[in-house]
Formats: C-alpha cells, structure tokens, sequence
C-alpha cells in the first residue's frame, strides 16, 4: 500500500529482521520468502498498480537485480498507460461510428416531422427532443422508432405557442 500511497518503491532485504511492518515480513517469512520488492509502475498521472516481487534468499534485490527489477516496473507503467489510453482512443471510435450511424437516421426522422408537420429542420429536431426528454429515450431510438414506423406520430406534433 506504502508503495502506490507514496509512488516509491518499497523494499524488505530480509524478512526475518525488518521491523517496518512485522506482520508482513511473518507471513512472507512463513511462505519461504526472504525478501522482497515492491514497484509501482506508474503512468504520467499517478501509479497506475504495484508488482511485487519475491525471492528465497535473503538481499534478492540488491544492485543490479534492482536496477533491472525497476527497469520492467517502468516498462510494465508504460504499458498500462498505453492500454489506458488504446481503451479510451476506442472508446470515442465506438461513439463516433454511433453517431454517424444515428445522423442518417435522425435526418430521416427530421424529414417526417417536416412532411408530417410542415415544421422545419430545426423546429423537426427539437420534436424529437422534446420526445426523447419526455419518455426519456435517446433522439437516435425515438429517430429509429419514428422512421420504422414503430412510434405514434401524434406524440410529434407541435405544440401551438412553443
């Protein structure tokens, strides 16, 4: 916890002398353990996870073992800040392919209300906003609904004064 609290590596030479968190050097020691290292692996913003490594003998990670423990806890940080990043790039693909998928039907939507109603483009988009508040559906489902013929027309119908 010290590790990702404070984004600093956290290192125990010998389980059986270290007085910083006694029952956790027990429970290493009791599974064989006598050391042990813990990373972060930190992205640009803040750390991201911690690994923890272990060894059998006593000062593992000492030196160059360190070095290179801290060398892949680097590597291991950039690798989830790019996956963090690939599933947010995605993200906003999946919601631009919805979008450009939903305009053609909210323009066809748009175009009922205007040969249903006489209305306007823009006066035909605030119907089916008004509707998607109203039974609180998304324009792009009400859109769907209206152009399938699945929806009641009448609830488009403008309002005199509005």
């Amino acid at each position: 916890m010290e590790t990702l609290l404070h984004n600093e590596p956290r290192r125990v030479d010998d389980t059986a002398g270290e007085a910083r968190w006694p029952a956790f050097c027990r429970a290493a020691e009791k599974a064989g353990f006598g050391s042990c290292l813990v990373l972060p692996l930190r992205t640009d913003r803040r750390p991201a996870g911690a690994v923890a490594l272990y060894g059998q003998e006593r000062h593992a990670f000492q030196g160059a073992a360190h070095d290179i423990a801290l060398t892949f806890a680097a590597q291991g940080g950039t690798a989830v800040r790019n996956a963090a990043l690939y599933r947010e790039c995605r993200r906003m693909t999946d919601n631009l392919h919805t979008a450009l998928e939903s305009r053609a039907t909210i323009e066809q939507a748009k175009g009922i209300l205007n040969a249903e109603f006489g209305v306007p483009p823009e006066e035909a988009f605030q119907l089916l906003s008004r509707v998607s508040q109203k039974i609180n559906r998304k324009v792009r489902e009400i859109s769907a609904d209206l152009v399938q013929g699945q929806i009641d027309r009448e609830m488009f119908r403008p309002v005199q004064g509005e």
